[in-house]
């Protein structure tokens, strides 16, 4: 992708392995953790295996877990 460089090094290691030209590393200016992203948000909505066994540990943080099962028969059809 243009514009998008591996940072850490990887870049600079996979143009020498091809020997292309290295470039200098890039400079990171901004980032952002997911936790201070998400909070940026009213209402969050997911999809996980394992949320209803942890929602003590998303009670810590103020998120609310609602399970929705699903009751109808899934199946592939390969009797």
């Amino acid at each position: 992708m243009e514009g998008r460089r591996w940072g850490d090094g990887v870049h600079q290691a996979v143009e020498a392995k091809e020997g292309l030209t290295i470039q200098p590393e890039t400079e990171v200016v901004a980032s952002v953790t997911y936790q201070s992203l998400f909070r940026r948000f009213r209402k969050l909505a997911s999809m996980s295996g394992t949320a209803l066994s942890e929602q003590e540990e998303f009670r810590t943080v103020s998120w609310h877990v609602s399970p929705l099962f699903c009751h109808a028969k899934i199946g592939l059809g390969l009797a």
